[in-house]
């Protein structure tokens, strides 16, 4: 989407698909603190008062899985282990203990568990009684966005 400036922090969606939709970011002491657009405000967190503190064993969890034309993306976001399946489907997980998760009650994998295992020093993912062998991928031919 084409943006162009209105205003200080102030944008117009311009381009050939779409214009008029405006979006404003808010400042408090220099830094931006809030986004609008419509009717809808985000604000950013502190993240000193969240409490997100992360289990530092998530750490080896993080990474691709599959192939390379169907990759599993573990991550962190907002203090939770993440995954994107199926290229598009991004979860938040629950930890029911050290390496089970479970996916949330909605999507294409709903409520089902997703299990850290470690063979032969190479760590794997079965989700939904399908197993994803860790990979690694060259930074060149890592999905972008």
């Amino acid at each position: 989407m084409g943006v162009r400036p209105l205003a200080t922090d102030q944008f117009i969606a311009d381009d050939r698909n779409s214009y008029g939709q405006q979006f404003t970011f808010g400042r408090e002491n220099g830094q931006v603190s809030t986004f609008k657009t419509g009717d809808d405000q985000y604000t950013k967190l502190d993240n000193s008062e969240q409490g997100n503190t992360v289990p530092k064993e998530w750490e080896k969890y993080v990474g691709y899985y599959g192939w390379p034309h169907n990759l599993m993306r573990i991550f962190i976001r907002d203090g939770k282990l993440t995954c994107i399946v199926e290229w598009f489907y991004e979860y938040p997980l629950e930890q029911l203990d050290t390496a089970r998760f479970r996916f949330p009650a909605y999507g294409l994998y709903e409520s089902e568990t997703l299990e850290f295992v470690q063979r032969d020093e190479q760590w794997e993912v079965i989700a939904a009684s399908v197993r994803f062998k860790r990979i690694q991928i060259p930074k060149s031919e890592l999905p972008t966005g």
